[in-house]
C-alpha cells in the first residue's frame, strides 16, 4: 500500500496540542482581564464626586475629587492658591450671524453665586445664562455641533 501522504509524527501532533492549550489560555486571561476592567468599574459615588473646577485666577479647569469637609474655594494646581470653585458647563456658542449654536466641547463657568455674587451668571465666551446644573443644548443641536 502506497501512501503519498506523509504521516504525522507523535512529536507534531504535541506541539499542535500545546499551541492550542496556550492560544486558549491567552484567551481566557484577555477575556477575565477585559470583564475585570470594564465591569470593575468605579461606583457611581465615584464618578458623583468627580467635578471640574475652574481656577479662578488664571482661567483654567481641571478635574477633581471631592473630598469630605472640603470646601470651596480649593486649592488650584496653576495658581497654588486656594482659587479654584466647581464649575459648570456652557455648550452654547454664537455664529457670525448671532445665532445660537451647540459645540461638543464646553466653556467651565464658575456661577456668580458662588463667588458671593447676586448678578446672573453670564458665559464669557457666548454671552448664554448659566444656570446650576446647566442644561446642554437639544440632542438636534448636540449631534450637529462642532468639536469647537
Amino acid at each position: 500500500m502506497d501512501r503519498t501522504e506523509p504521516r504525522r509524527s507523535r512529536m507534531d501532533e504535541g506541539t499542535s496540542g500545546r499551541i492550542k492549550i496556550t492560544a486558549a489560555v491567552v484567551v481566557l486571561l484577555s477575556s477575565g482581564y477585559y470583564a475585570w476592567r470594564n465591569l470593575a468599574a468605579s461606583s457611581v459615588t465615584d464618578d458623583a464626586n468627580r467635578r471640574m473646577y475652574l481656577c479662578t485666577e488664571t482661567g483654567k479647569a481641571f478635574p477633581h475629587e471631592m473630598v469630605l469637609g472640603e470646601t470651596q474655594p480649593i486649592m488650584s494646581p496653576y495658581s497654588k492658591k486656594n482659587t479654584a470653585y466647581e464649575a459648570e458647563r456652557c455648550y452654547w456658542k454664537k455664529d457670525a450671524s448671532g445665532q445660537w449654536k451647540a459645540k461638543r466641547r464646553p466653556t467651565y463657568v464658575v456661577l456668580n453665586m458662588r463667588l458671593g455674587k447676586t448678578d446672573p451668571t453670564i458665559c464669557p465666551d457666548c454671552g448664554h445664562e448659566v444656570v446650576g446644573h446647566n442644561p446642554r443644548p437639544p440632542k438636534e443641536l448636540m449631534e450637529t455641533a462642532d468639536e469647537e
